[in-house]
């Protein structure tokens, strides 16, 4: 729903069509992907992942796809998001001169502070409605504040919280068609001319 609510929001440059599969489970996530990079319908095909709880199930997805594929396929396909995506979407909300937080934990239940301190959402659980009244929150110009926010977080994968979403996010926002296109070229080799 997140990445749906971005692209009402026409954040990302004209040069893209995004197109957003949920893959219902993390245990989906490989066989999801080959299946979407052999039919070739799209011009690159990204994952964008939780690490939650278990770490394992990300680093052995990132191993599979580059084993599949070859050198560093995963790093150029695969956006995490460390403890949970949540952390992202609370980076689009101002703190009102109070200070930034940052999620150590996915646990819904010890997050519902930090999700009412930036959303006023009370009682967070995760479940749809709360999460369509966050999205409805959601604007082109806190997607602005997200990108900074999620700037200062570290992107590496062993701390919390951590992410590489922008390596994704940035080139989707470039508006030079030339340098969008280098970047799905660069991704294309990677995949297509390794196998």
């Amino acid at each position: 729903m997140y990445f749906e609510r971005l692209n009402e929001l026409d954040v990302w440059s004209h040069n893209f069509k995004v197109e957003v599969k949920n893959a219902e489970g993390s245990g989906n996530l490989y066989v999801k992907f080959t299946k979407a990079v052999r039919d070739r319908s799209y011009n690159i095909v990204l994952i964008v992942c939780d690490t939650e709880l278990d770490f394992c199930n990300y680093t052995d997805l990132r191993d599979k796809i580059t084993e599949k594929f070859s050198g560093k396929t995963a790093d150029k396909v695969v956006f995490f998001c460390n403890p949970c995506s949540l952390q992202i979407v609370l980076s689009h909300f101002k703190t009102d001169d109070k200070e930034d937080r940052n999620l150590k934990t996915n646990d819904k239940f010890k997050n519902r502070g930090l999700v009412r301190y930036y959303t006023g959402v009370d009682g967070y659980n995760g479940e749809e409605p709360q999460l369509e009244d966050i999205y409805r929150k959601l604007t082109k110009d806190n997607y602005q504040l997200m990108l900074e926010k999620v700037g200062k977080i570290s992107t590496d994968i062993n701390t919390v919280p951590s992410t590489n979403i922008l390596e994704m996010f940035l080139p989707l926002g470039e508006k030079n068609r030339k340098k969008g296109n280098k970047w799905i070229k660069d991704i294309q080799a990677v995949i297509y001319l390794s196998k």
